[in-house]
């Protein structure tokens, strides 16, 4: 029989006890201390060195903030200042900033006085501060109408930042009491146009920053919205490391929710019979019907987001924004607005086809910072609304024409 091994008891604390006694717990805090400090200093140096290399080698454009180019207006909130002539930055260079009497966005040619006027409602996309006027929607299309109608049209942009539907009327209601004009065109951005709420009435205030707060959860969402994006925004305009780590690594930072916008509910399958869309369809009926008791047709135009356009990144802002793949329907909104301006007779034109066919043949239509259309792609989305606004054009029934300028080319009788 084999008998046990004798232990000695020496009186001695174990060695793996001693580890955990609260002398050795302390050490080994003071160790790991040690240790996570020298990889903050280490990354903080690699990122300062990082930083440096890129101001040297490849510096990039820092968009710039300018709050000064709003002001507050009562009724709507707050609207582009008039009489601007100044230089902006919105992360892909600098492009120059004109503005009239009213604040809207013009060339550095000035308003063509004795020219037709179309109405153009939209937000950040109309008012297009990434590019020079004559490379947006609204100045292509000037000169793409006056060639073909031939006689002088100007679109008038009132397009500003953080504009919705229900400012969009408000400006219809402004400028149609105002003005003549021969055709109103709306710019729906599926992206943010979704608010879910009307509003007559709006405070005069500046536009709403993002700024780092204290989360109100630990939710996916809330975490991104209180501190990783307002984080993100700060690097932003100060890093070009920042810079250029976003466009080479945009995907990445669109999963991790670092992005300029997150997927808004309405492109999820289980807001498809939310409030929201009601308000919506309201809001466009009174633009409509605003439209009608100044005898001016009105054209809806669907313009989306870059993750519509490009799947990939859609996937990855699905991911970044907290949702599963299956909760996501990137065409839901679209479809949505279709059916409804089908069924309400209403024109319109989607232009996601036609800028998914020019990402498709290789066509960079977005910005590399700044995620509004870029020079190509306000060129796409011109071309395709032209000869829309050209038929609608010429089969209106009470056309305006300024008696300083009659049209070259005759017009149906009324």
């Amino acid at each position: 029989m084999t008998k046990e091994p004798k232990v000695e008891n020496s009186g001695r604390t174990p060695a793996s006890a001693k580890r955990w006694s609260r002398g050795g717990l302390a050490r080994s805090l003071k160790i790991w201390s040690a240790r996570a400090g020298l990889l903050l200093v280490s990354l903080a140096v690699g990122l300062l060195i990082g930083e440096f290399a890129v101001r040297i080698v490849v510096p990039q454009n820092l968009p710039t903030t300018r709050s000064d180019i709003w002001i507050p207006k009562a009724g709507i909130g707050y609207e582009k200042a008039p009489n601007i002539e100044t230089m902006i930055n919105a992360g892909e260079g600098e492009v120059q900033l004109w503005t009239d009497r009213k604040g809207y966005r013009i060339g550095p040619e000035g308003v063509d006085e004795e020219a037709r006027r179309i109405l153009a409602l939209g937000d950040s996309f109309l008012e297009a501060l990434a590019v020079n006027y004559e490379e947006t929607t609204t100045g292509r299309l000037e000169r793409l109408l006056t060639a073909e109608l031939g006689y002088r049209l100007r679109v008038v942009n009132t397009g500003v930042s953080g504009y919705a539907p229900n400012e969009y009327l408000f400006k219809a209601k402004q400028e149609l009491a105002d003005d003549k004009f021969d055709l109103v065109l709306v710019f729906i951005f599926v992206g943010n146009d979704f608010n879910g709420r009307r509003l007559e009435w709006m405070n005069p205030h500046k536009p709403s920053k993002v700024v780092f707060r204290m989360p109100r959860s630990l939710g996916h969402r809330e975490l991104v919205d209180a501190v990783v994006f307002p984080t993100y925004r700060h690097l932003r305009a100060r890093s070009h490391l920042m810079v250029l780590v976003k466009k080479r690594s945009g995907l990445l930072l669109a999963r991790m929710g670092m992005t300029e916008r997150l997927i808004p509910p309405v492109f999820l399958h289980s807001e498809h019979e939310s409030p929201h869309w009601e308000v919506m369809k309201s809001l466009c009926r009174d633009i409509v019907a605003e439209a009608s008791r100044h005898h001016t047709p009105v054209v809806f135009v669907i313009l989306p987001a870059d993750y519509q356009v490009n799947e990939r990144l859609g996937m990855a802002f699905a991911a970044g924004s907290g949702y599963d793949k299956g909760e996501v329907d990137l065409e839901l909104p679209n479809r949505r607005l279709r059916e409804f301006f089908q069924t309400a007779e209403l024109p319109y034109v989607d232009t996601t086809l036609a800028l998914k066919e020019a990402f498709a043949s290789g066509e960079v239509i977005y910005g590399g910072m700044d995620r509004h259309f870029n020079a190509k792609g306000h060129e796409v989305v011109a071309n395709r609304l032209e000869p829309v606004v050209v038929k609608q054009l010429n089969a209106s029934q009470t056309p305006y024409s300024s008696p300083a300028n009659p049209p070259a080319k005759p017009l149906p009788p009324p």
